[in-house]
């Protein structure tokens, strides 16, 4: 049989061969819905505009599949969107107020999603094989909750004046860490079930208290919840001491209501 040769150019498609679609602080009335947007630099580039996005597939991007930057609020809830393979899957720089939320947060090589000066409404997303799967930094109150956050390096990261609220989460099969709390960071941790974890829940990492009671640890034996965490019980350096996680009282079984919800 003869073999047949196609002389059509063949285009490799690499991370950042194009730039971005950009919503500018004159766009008004906008939306994007059903798109498929891969290979760019940023995918979405939002500065000082609040599109109505969702039903979005936004993959393999060099730098930022969603950025949204100087937005007084998100005026509709981010949604049904799959961020896969970029390098940060969701970013929020200066955003006033939002909701994130029943998105897909897949396989991002640094962040999940990441805040950064805002009081974002984190909820209901599934974040799945990201280097760290939420990261609040540099005055970012967010509320995290109602999120299934398994499988990435670091489940949360919060740091930088950071008061994140972290409620009513499935934190499980971490590679590295759950919860890591550094420096100047004021989490409250309650309600969430810590399942599967092959090394630590949560490490405290600089002087500050943190309340992280009413938790899940999958056991109710003490000594087996303090070997969870990292903090002032397990450092001895007076001069860079550490603070404590007050983890007591625990729950005593799974918490049904964490989680995703319908």
């Amino acid at each position: 049989m003869d073999s047949a040769i196609s002389n059509q150019q063949l285009t490799i498609l690499s991370p950042g061969i194009w730039n971005r679609i950009e919503f500018s602080p004159t766009s008004t009335n906008s939306r994007m819905s059903w798109c498929k947007i891969e290979y760019a630099n940023f995918g979405v580039y939002s500065d000082g505009a609040s599109p109505e996005l969702n039903h979005l597939i936004v993959r393999n991007c060099s730098d930022t599949g969603i950025c949204f930057s100087s937005v007084p609020s998100i005026l509709d809830p981010l949604s049904f969107i799959i961020a896969e393979g970029n390098r940060v899957g969701f970013q929020f720089e200066g955003v006033d107020s939002g909701l994130v939320g029943r998105n897909v947060v897949v396989g991002n090589d640094e962040v999940g999603i990441g805040c950064k000066t805002n009081p974002l409404r984190i909820s209901n997303n599934l974040l799945n094989r990201n280097n760290t799967g939420v990261l609040c930094e540099y005055g970012s109150h967010s509320t995290i909750e109602h999120n299934g956050i398994l499988n990435n390096s670091y489940e949360i990261i919060t740091r930088c004046s950071s008061n994140a609220m972290v409620n009513l989460n499935n934190l499980a099969s971490n590679l590295i860490r759950q919860i890591r709390i550094e420096h100047n960071s004021f989490p409250t941790i309650n309600s969430n079930n810590f399942s599967n974890n092959p090394d630590i829940c949560i490490s405290l990492l600089w002087t500050w208290n943190v309340n992280a009671k009413n938790n899940w640890w999958e056991t109710t034996v003490e000594n087996e919840i303090d070997e969870m965490i990292w903090d002032g019980n397990d450092v001895n350096d007076p001069e860079h001491p550490l603070g404590f996680v007050e983890y007591i009282p625990f729950e005593i079984s799974i918490i049904d209501s964490s989680g995703i919800q319908n």
